[in-house]
């Protein structure tokens, strides 16, 4: 997975600097434009201003390091030593908002924000790409969706940017509201609200009332992109006062976008007919399951209210960069085809990747699962609900590894899976030893687990026994 350093290419003034910062000790400073923002002092490069922000580590030990590789000036909440120019303020993470949510509003155009339990990276990629062919847009890299990663994303921002699509992510009440005051998005889209960190936050209600300040931090002349599939969503819809945008996978829902046909082209592309807005799309992509479609209505919902027309949607469709470990879908040898899901996992994705998999592929479907973490005392029952679910959705053989393994093959076996076809492992090595053993030609393998488990191992071992042959 490819890891972004926490820096960003600007280019401030002091002037600017004085004015957000509102010292006018800045504007005396003899030291020409910023060039790049840095939280990293390993990452810095000469010219950035850096941020001692206090955390696990605090940044105040590393501004000497910072300032002896080039940084122009230093933001700090506490004297330091070190030759260079520092600029002193209350708090260092507070400046750093304040900064970003400046730039946002001196830039002034429309933001896209995507939250919801599972998805998120994959539609904010189908958005950008679908924007990106029609007006210059800028995205936030990787899973940049935190207190950290939002601000700078702003900072990227140029002005010959029309667009900006953000996520955000979420484990805590007010989380999305904190982030909603710093970016101000214009358009909001939740892509569903499911069981992620209901260890942390107690129930699904507890989840749809955190993902549903997103809807109500809209500006005023906002868009909310209501998935009408999911009832708590739309439930959220009907007490905001926004404009909507309604999108849906039923051909029946009074939706602004949805699905009135779908058929097969190939092996890895479908032909899709759409409603949008008042025309009919026609569209193909690797759209083979509702998994990966519910995200695709979801984008097109932004794209509607952004007013891409329909003769671009097909050349952004083709351009999206698909996520790295998320439903990746890979041709080993042997015929062999390797499902990397590895990114993260909670009950929803869960259930989704396999219905996915079974949906897709005929012939054996093996699947290979690791704990979802941040479940709390749900652990053993959502566990042992996938294990059931994949034996009711077609899966013939079903590993697991890890803490609540034993609960995946229970919920499997209990669900009428043969014991002989449920394997529960502690040692990583011995489960690939005695998958490979039991391999044949044609299997299907979907291989998920949260990120905490580190089911990239697999993958990545899988990759170099049976080398690739394609992908997507």
């Amino acid at each position: 997975m490819t890891k972004y350093p926490l820096r960003v290419d600007v280019n401030l003034s002091l002037d600017y600097l004085g004015r957000v910062f509102n010292d006018a000790q800045i504007l005396s400073l003899k030291i020409p434009h910023i060039t790049g923002v840095c939280l990293d002092s390993r990452a810095i490069l000469p010219g950035d201003l850096f941020f001692a922000l206090k955390g696990e580590r605090d940044g105040h030990r590393f501004v000497e390091d910072a300032l002896e590789k080039g940084a122009r000036a230093v933001v700090v909440s506490e004297n330091v030593t070190g030759k260079g120019i520092s600029i002193k303020v209350k708090d260092t993470y507070a400046a750093l908002v304040e900064l970003a949510s400046c730039w946002r509003t001196d830039w002034g155009k429309k933001i896209i924000a995507i939250t919801g339990s599972n998805g998120k990276t994959t539609t904010k990629e189908i958005i950008y790409s679908i924007l990106s062919a029609h007006v210059q847009t800028i995205k936030s890299p990787g899973t940049w969706n935190n207190h950290l990663g939002i601000p700078l994303t702003l900072l990227m921002i140029k002005n010959s940017h029309e667009l900006a699509v953000l996520e955000m992510g979420m484990n805590h009440q007010g989380e999305i509201e904190n982030y909603c005051q710093i970016a101000k998005p214009d358009i909001g889209v939740i892509t569903n609200i499911g069981h992620a960190h209901i260890g942390e936050l107690g129930s699904i209600e507890a989840i749809a009332r955190a993902k549903a300040e997103l809807f109500e931090n809209l500006s005023s002349h906002g868009t909310a992109i209501v998935n009408l599939d999911d009832p708590r969503i739309e439930k959220i819809a009907n007490q905001i006062k926004v404009k909507k945008i309604y999108v849906s996978m039923k051909p029946d829902r009074k939706a602004d976008i949805s699905l009135t046909k779908i058929g097969k082209l190939d092996s890895s592309r479908i032909q899709l007919n759409i409603k949008y807005g008042e025309s009919i799309l026609n569209l193909c992509g690797p759209f083979g399951n509702d998994y990966s479609r519910a995200n695709l209505i979801c984008a097109l919902g932004v794209a509607l209210i952004c007013g891409v027309p329909h003769e671009v949607i097909q050349t952004g469709i083709d351009q999206i960069s698909w996520p790295d470990k998320r439903y990746v879908k890979l041709t080993l040898g042997r015929g062999i085809t390797l499902i990397d899901d590895t990114y993260n996992a909670n009950p929803d994705s869960m259930k989704g990747a396999i219905k996915a998999m079974c949906e897709e592929h005929p012939g054996r479907k093996i699947v290979l699962l690791g704990d979802m973490k941040e479940l709390g005392s749900y652990s053993r029952t959502f566990h042992q609900e996938v294990g059931r679910s994949a034996f009711e959705q077609g899966v013939n053989l079903l590993f697991a590894i890890g803490e609540f393994a034993k609960d995946y093959a229970s919920g499997a076996i209990n669900a009428g899976m043969k014991s002989k076809f449920s394997y529960v492992f502690t040692d990583r090595d011995e489960m690939l030893v005695s998958l490979m053993r039991d391999l044949q030609r044609g299997d299907t393998l979907l291989v998920k687990g949260s990120r905490g488990s580190q089911m990239e191992y697999f993958s990545e071992a899988l990759k170099l026994k049976l080398p690739i042959e394609r992908n997507r």
